[in-house]
């Protein structure tokens, strides 16, 4: 909920806030999540609350799609790319920012009429540690309340890491090759190839009972 309130209560967030706290509540009463269900609970919730959000929030868009994509097609990839190696969970990483964009190209050629060569190489480098960034920057905003004279140490490497992040995405973003402009047609082309694309991994899936964890699901 502090996670939620501390972003401005963004579309994206409020999604990853019902869908993380649904998982806390299910393993509390003992019951296991499905993942399909509780993404479509948490769409289903804040369209109640806003409909529009479907129409004019590209945030909610853009999240949904990305997790549908990452629970739909992460399956394949695991199974029939088992044998690359996994260092440091670098390959799941790396499945999932394909899964995602694979979902999202659509929008973000509707929406933006760009569409990004680099983020994949950027999400190896940078995803792995936002979980830490997030982590600092709760200590140190209760350092600053609790203990304002080690506040200052916590901010000295939330600094560190937050220098990184913007390095790496003003250089990624300044390579010529970084992003391309495709035609608009092919945003309506992706959405009739995704639709067997995704009956398919949601099938294929099913059959091999795949479980997420809630890092995924979140």
């Amino acid at each position: 909920m502090f996670f939620v309130v501390f972003t401005g209560m963004q579309a994206s967030a409020l999604r990853a806030g019902i869908m993380g706290s649904s998982f806390l509540i299910a393993g509390l009463a003992g019951r296991r999540n499905v993942s399909l269900r509780v993404l479509v609970f948490a769409g289903g919730g804040m369209l109640l609350f806003n409909p529009l959000l479907l129409a004019h929030d590209v945030g909610f868009e853009l999240s949904f799609l990305a997790v549908f994509g990452i629970l739909a097609l992460l399956p394949l990839f695991q199974y029939f790319l088992r044998r690359f190696p996994n260092p440091f969970g670098l390959r799941d990483i790396l499945f999932m920012s394909i899964a995602a964009q694979v979902f999202t190209f659509p929008l973000l050629v509707h929406h933006f009429g760009i569409f990004s060569v680099v983020s994949i190489v950027a999400n190896l480098l940078l995803v792995p540690l936002l979980p830490l960034a997030l982590l600092l920057g709760v200590v140190f905003l209760a350092a600053s309340f609790l203990v304002p004279f080690a506040a200052g140490t916590f901010a000295f490497f939330e600094g560190l890491l937050l220098s990184y992040i913007s390095f790496v995405i003003e250089r990624f973003a300044q390579f010529p090759f970084a992003s391309f402009a495709p035609p608009d047609f092919l945003s309506w082309v992706g959405v009739v190839l995704l639709i067997p694309l995704a009956i398919f991994a949601l099938y294929f899936r099913e059959r091999r009972k795949f479980q997420f964890s809630e890092g995924i699901m979140i």
